[in-house]
């Protein structure tokens, strides 16, 4: 079950999702501008522990659990602030579930499609290989643990299967049913969730705008904090 930590006394609510890795202060830089204006609801996720059914922890497992959290509150109309996995449950809640979306923030999102990559398609391949000389035991299975992101490297065998079923969901074809007003704001060198997912973004939401730091990377909010915090105070019609 996820966490959460409220703070701020506004009639507006805005809730804050982190990145993969992070925790409900991971957003701490940006809730604090807000918090005389907002009601900042900054979310925990949980572990990728196993559901209810006894199935790997999906993206939409994630996004419901926000949803039910809003509900129990009675929250009906949103603005949401969030960073790289976040940004993958932001997209959900903006364009599946019945919660009214007012503005999104979205910064170094995850959840797109990554181009072709030659390097990519090699080690996909080579690791299924790896997968069928161990079930035929002509190689033994601890070869596989040399393949995989560091995220991944640390996962139990139960959460490395979420981690998968998380990260293969692409969630490009949602993009268009996002009605509400979005800012992306993007490191330009950011090689994890690369600039042109943002330009992507950008192209199939109708009411968006992009703003990049040319020398950032996935963590641009960090290393452009006073920046990043003038802006969205702006775009939420706070007076900077």
């Amino acid at each position: 079950m996820l966490s959460y930590e409220i703070r701020g006394k506004g009639k507006e609510v805005v809730v804050f999702l982190h990145g993969w890795g992070g925790d409900k202060k991971s957003l701490q830089s940006l809730i604090q501008p807000l918090e005389n204006n907002f009601c900042c609801i900054a979310v925990q996720f949980p572990k990728m522990i196993e559901s209810e059914i006894g199935r790997p922890y999906s993206i939409f497992c994630y996004a419901s659990e926000v949803f039910t959290l809003l509900c129990k509150f009675n929250i009906q109309k949103i603005s949401i602030v969030a960073h790289s996995f976040g940004g993958r449950v932001a997209i959900l809640l903006a364009s599946v579930f019945h919660i009214q979306i007012d503005k999104m923030v979205l910064l170094d999102i995850a959840g797109l499609k990554y181009h072709f990559s030659f390097k990519k398609w090699y080690l996909k391949t080579k690791y299924r290989c790896y997968q069928k000389l161990v079930q035929l035991h002509l190689m033994h299975p601890l070869r596989l643990n040399n393949f995989g992101s560091d995220d991944y490297q640390v996962l139990s065998p139960f959460e490395k299967k979420s981690f998968v079923r998380v990260v293969t969901c692409y969630l490009d074809k949602y993009l268009s049913k996002i009605k509400c007003s979005v800012l992306l704001i993007w490191g330009k060198q950011d090689n994890i969730t690369p600039l042109y997912f943002a330009k992507r973004i950008h192209k199939k939401i109708k009411d968006s705008g992009l703003i990049v730091f040319p020398y950032s990377g996935h963590f641009c909010y960090l290393e452009n904090t006073t920046q990043c915090q003038r802006i969205i105070k702006s775009f939420f019609g706070v007076k900077v």
